[in-house]
């Protein structure tokens, strides 16, 4: 159905232009479909700060000029305008297939999401690119905060959506979602929330009793959104194998648990982010609404 799909390359101007001469591969005026879904994929790396993209590994102006930035280890005489290390940039690159998985929409058509005003909203951007991650340029954070705002708002949990973040961070190693994080060799806990099978079993009120009866004490909460998943996925084994490449996924299911240990815990954050993350992670108890306690 794409086969006549075609963008000519002298219809972009500035940074738009080069990233269009990259992804064509045929040396001619015309992106075809196939190419166009690689100058999409060489967009999303784009950096506003200094005006710059990658492709192959490789960072270029706005002309399409190879970047010849000097790597801070080597040494710290050119000092590199982007806020990110040269490795971290390359990670970020690393990430673009999962975050592709995850269905992100750019922040500027969140038209639920005030981004200016929302103070739960700077709360997560700060997590993002500040210690616990500082991996992504402005509008890949911009994303990724948007997709937790909206999961925790479809799940009822908007008040909590900073301490969410910081869990998605925690788990992944700051911000970090590839293979390695989201399916981790030898590792029970799959996906970007870092949920065991087990716990997907629950949530579907599948296997032994008790995991039935776990479900019906604590998930069943949610049981009108768990029921649009188990529409999609079948099941708990297809809903675990899904989370190891979906972010979004991933996420929607860890709230889901974290939920269930809030539940547990009669609505007590510290307690719920304990039995979650296993003890070992602590998280700055700001503002938390009256209706849920420390």
């Amino acid at each position: 159905m794409h086969k006549n799909f075609s963008i000519k390359i002298s219809d972009f101007t500035g940074i738009f232009r080069a990233m269009a001469e990259k992804a064509n591969e045929n040396g001619d005026d015309i992106l075809d479909y196939n190419e166009t879904s690689v100058f999409n994929a060489i967009r999303k790396t784009h950096n506003k700060r200094n005006n710059t993209f990658i492709y192959n590994n490789t960072i270029f102006n706005e002309k399409g000029h190879e970047c010849n930035f000097i790597m801070k280890e080597k040494t710290d005489a050119l000092k590199f305008e982007n806020p990110y290390t040269f490795e971290k940039i390359r990670e970020e690159e690393k990430n673009q297939i999962a975050l592709k998985k995850a269905d992100l929409v750019p922040a500027a058509n969140m038209n639920d999401i005030n981004s200016i005003t929302d103070p739960k909203y700077k709360d997560i951007i700060k997590a993002i690119r500040g210690k616990i991650g500082n991996r992504y340029s402005e509008q890949k954070a911009n994303e990724v905060a948007t997709m937790v705002i909206r999961l925790c708002k479809k799940y009822e949990i908007y008040e909590l959506s900073p301490l969410i973040a910081h869990i998605l961070g925690y788990e992944t190693g700051g911000f970090v979602f590839n293979k390695e994080k989201m399916d981790p060799e030898g590792k029970k806990y799959k996906g970007v929330m870092q949920v065991d099978f087990l716990t997907c079993q629950c949530i579907f009120s599948e296997g032994p009793q008790k995991n039935k009866d776990w479900h019906d004490k604590h998930f069943s909460q949610d049981n009108a959104r768990i029921e649009e998943l188990r529409n999609k996925y079948g099941n708990a084994k297809n809903l675990y194998e899904a989370m190891k490449t979906d972010v979004k996924l991933g996420l929607e299911v860890g709230i889901i648990a974290y939920k269930a240990k809030l539940h547990e815990t009669k609505g007590n954050v510290a307690a719920a982010l304990h039995n979650y993350c296993g003890g070992d992670y602590t998280y700055p108890f700001n503002n938390i609404p009256k209706q849920f306690n420390v």
